[in-house]
């Protein structure tokens, strides 16, 4: 009976810590009908321009994770930003793999995203956002959440707004 409980406690405290780093840091997840509530609708990719880490840290402990880089906005859905090069600004804990693959959204318990690689076009729902630094002055595109760049396959009745899609659905009936 020993040798069994010797060789449980391993993977019980495994499984027990597993539980712990799930709990202690929860993954945001944005459902469709709130990434289509962003101001901007883009159709874009990462260029692969140097992804610049530029966090704050006070006292040793991380306060806001962001990193700045730049992308290309191939087609604008809704908006006002035009086609081109842009700073972009990821914030939370939202990062990728150099290649472009891996697009992932947690720290302890990673959420892969739903495009294999963000260098080629992909919708992306963004924001405005300023830096946590007031010495930089830039108002970037942000984008915040791993589920905020997905296939250009999306279905295009979520990109309407939730209003137009109730109406839609009550004139039918």
């Amino acid at each position: 009976m020993r040798t069994f409980i010797r060789k449980l406690l391993p993977a019980v405290a495994l499984i027990f810590g597993m539980v712990a780093m799930c709990l202690a840091s929860p993954v945001l997840y944005v459902p469709d009908d709130e990434l289509v509530k962003e101001p901007i609708i883009v159709v874009a990719r990462w260029i692969k321009s140097p992804v610049e880490r530029h966090d704050l840290v006070e006292e040793g402990t991380l306060k806001i994770w962001e990193s700045h880089t730049k992308f290309e906005i191939i087609r604008v859905i809704k908006g006002d930003v035009k086609p081109g090069v842009h700073p972009l600004m990821a914030i939370g804990f939202l990062r990728w793999l150099p290649d472009g693959t891996g697009l992932n959204g947690g720290v302890t318990m990673p959420a892969l995203g739903e495009v294999e690689n963000i260098t080629e076009p992909s919708i992306w729902f963004l924001n405005r956002w300023p830096s946590w630094d007031k010495k930089d002055k830039t108002i970037y595109l942000t984008v915040g959440c791993y589920r905020s760049i997905q296939h250009c396959r999306w279905n295009r009745t979520s990109l309407r707004s939730p209003r137009r899609i109730r109406q839609k659905t009550s004139s039918n009936s």
